[in-house]
């Protein structure tokens, strides 16, 4: 599946729960006194504090402006006000620095005019001040707390990923690589018995296969891995493809329309793993002998391959590879089809670019 970011409002949710909780206070409020007059303005600003999650920009300006109104309306309670508490305490729990900056800035300076015409006096003033002060810098050591929890999360998931990783490494190299040592061994015992090229062949296959599984555990050992694949070109895939068909004593006939260079290189390696695991597919299953196709498109912003050939029977298998096709082109928007008509089993891939 695709890594994808949560959405803005999961990711605010508690300032959206917060939002309704005040506007529910607000209704409570306006029933009990009977008085409705300051509670749509109220209930506004509530809404416009639960829209900072999705737009901060534009919805933190319309709470500042519906902030301003409240300043010019009688001295009465307004818990309207108390909105400008919300982005303040969503935005540090976010890790959102500059946003809660801007936003403490810009309520701050409207609430302390706010309560410079509700105290009445000088001596009530500093205390009111010193009120929302002491509010918003609670608000800000709870964002801070959240933000460090967060992160603290975040390195033992990371620390437990890598345990994981070097774990997987370490199990490859005592199973997998060993075997893969013993075949070869025995192969070159064997080609010096009595040369074969078929023997060869399978020595070299061996040997390729051990470079990439070196690859791997290396990968896996690094503390920031990186992605790694072939960069050939796509021609080069599907050369090496039909080379390796016709290896395999299969006949291969390709069509191609369009020009294969027009395919971005950052997507060479997908598209190499994609051909690289169809036409290994088509080894496992194919009918000795039998023809298969390779058919590619390339448009102006797509790749759509299609790879056919005949099998006795459905193919059977865990279908790890086409699993991981899926989940590679998933990653870039593309699809993957795999269907039998008959005799002829057809894999199509669909790839933007």
């Amino acid at each position: 599946m695709p890594n994808t970011p949560p959405s803005p409002w999961l990711a605010g949710r508690f300032d959206v729960i917060l939002a309704s909780a005040l506007a529910l206070l607000v209704v409570v409020a306006a029933v009990s006194r009977n008085d409705w007059n300051a509670a749509p303005l109220d209930l506004a600003a509530c809404a416009a504090a639960a829209l900072t999650v999705r737009w901060p920009r534009a919805a933190g300006v319309a709470l500042g402006v519906l902030l301003t109104f409240i300043l010019f309306m009688p001295a009465g309670p307004s818990l309207g006000e108390y909105a400008a508490l919300i982005p303040i305490l969503g935005t540090g729990m976010r890790g959102e620095r500059r946003l809660r900056l801007q936003f403490t800035v810009a309520y701050g300076t409207i609430l302390a005019i706010r309560s410079w015409t509700i105290a009445g006096s000088v001596t009530l003033l500093p205390l009111a001040l010193l009120a929302w002060a002491a509010i918003i810098g609670l608000l800000w050591g709870v964002g801070n707390l959240f933000m460090r929890y967060r992160a603290a999360l975040d390195e033992a998931k990371t620390a437990a990923l890598q345990q994981q990783r070097l774990s997987l490494a370490r199990e490859l190299h005592d199973t997998v690589a060993r075997d893969l040592v013993r075949a070869s061994l025995r192969g070159q015992a064997a080609v010096a018995a009595e040369p074969s090229p078929e023997i060869e062949a399978v020595l070299r296959e061996i040997h390729q296969a051990s470079t990439h599984l070196r690859w791997l555990m290396a990968l896996l050992r690094e503390a920031e891995p990186t992605a790694f694949g072939s960069t050939a070109s796509t021609g080069q895939s599907l050369a090496r493809a039909t080379e390796s068909l016709r290896d395999h004593g299969l006949l291969v006939r390709t069509f191609v329309e369009g020009d294969l260079d027009a395919v971005p290189p950052a997507l060479h390696p997908i598209v190499d793993a994609v051909v690289g695991e169809a036409c290994a597919n088509i080894e496992r299953h194919a009918d000795a002998g039998a023809p298969c196709a390779i058919m590619v498109n390339v448009s102006d912003d797509r790749l759509d391959a299609a790879f056919i050939n005949h099998v006795a029977g459905r193919p059977t298998g865990a279908g790890y590879g086409l699993d991981g096709l899926r989940e590679r082109l998933a990653l870039v928007g593309g699809e993957l089809v795999t269907e039998q008509e008959g005799t002829q089993w057809i894999c199509r891939i669909s790839l933007p670019l």
